[in-house]
């Protein structure tokens, strides 16, 4: 969610001034309302204020995975919301310390008989030997919800392109990214630079994958298009990945 500060921040200050938090809370509730989704995964999301008024304003309960520096995750539901578990410590070092983004799961009731785990994660940005830390233990916590026999949907930034980390560790266990199905390679960031651009993900166990329809980049995913010189402004600097899955409680 880039915190409520839009993206690009120089253009948002341009065009919509220094935005106030409640401006920047109608621009991101009518973006999110947009995708019209069930359950909607976020990170680097605002206070807890924020995002509850966020969250009413699209109709939707919501739950908040803790982050130990400043960038909590948020998850959004039609569904009711239990059991919220953080994988984070109390304290970090953003810089030198695994886990200071945010990761955790919930438990989505979808009906009085079916739930399922929804493993929300943010993995460091720039440190491969950090998220390698964080993919083993993020391994290990989805090694003991298994066992609870629920089905487990794993999504967020993964800060990386599927070919370690995080993705070795759920391959590892049988879980299939969803964009097999289909959805190329967009990128997911906006914002330039070195790192990778399809850092956003979504996986599912092996027993959910016959249940994905579709997957892709809902892109374009502006705030405003009606800039007289063809830019846009846009509620995030990501993309997000939206996944279709039937399921049957």
């Amino acid at each position: 969610m880039h915190g409520l500060r839009g993206h690009p921040e120089a253009l948002v200050r341009e065009r919509i001034g220094v935005p106030t938090t409640a401006a920047m809370e109608r621009l991101v509730a009518d973006a999110l309302g947009a995708l019209d989704c069930d359950v909607i995964a976020l990170q680097e999301g605002p206070s807890v204020d924020s995002m509850r008024r966020i969250a009413e304003a699209v109709g939707l309960h919501v739950g908040r995975l803790p982050s130990p520096v400043r960038w909590p995750g948020y998850v959004l539901s039609r569904f009711p919301l239990e059991a919220t578990e953080s994988f984070c410590p109390d304290a970090a070092d953003p810089d030198h310390d695994p886990f200071s983004r945010s990761a955790g799961s919930l438990r989505i009731r979808l009906s009085h008989a079916f739930a399922l785990r929804l493993v929300a994660v943010h993995l460091h940005p720039r440190r491969a030997d950090l998220r390698a830390i964080e993919s083993a233990r993020i391994g290990a916590e989805i090694d003991r919800l298994e066992r609870a026999g629920e089905p487990i949907v794993v999504a967020g930034d993964f800060n990386a392109e599927p070919d370690g980390g995080l993705h070795v560790e759920l391959a590892r266990r049988g879980f299939r990214r969803c964009d097999e199905t289909g959805g190329g390679r967009t990128p997911t960031r906006l914002a330039d630079g070195p790192r990778p651009d399809r850092v956003d993900h979504v996986y599912v166990d092996p027993g959910l994958f016959d249940a994905v329809r579709a997957c892709g980049v809902a892109t374009p995913f502006p705030v405003r298009q009606d800039l007289p010189d063809g830019r846009a402004l846009y509620a995030s600097d990501h993309l997000p990945v939206v996944v279709e899955l039937a399921l049957t409680a």
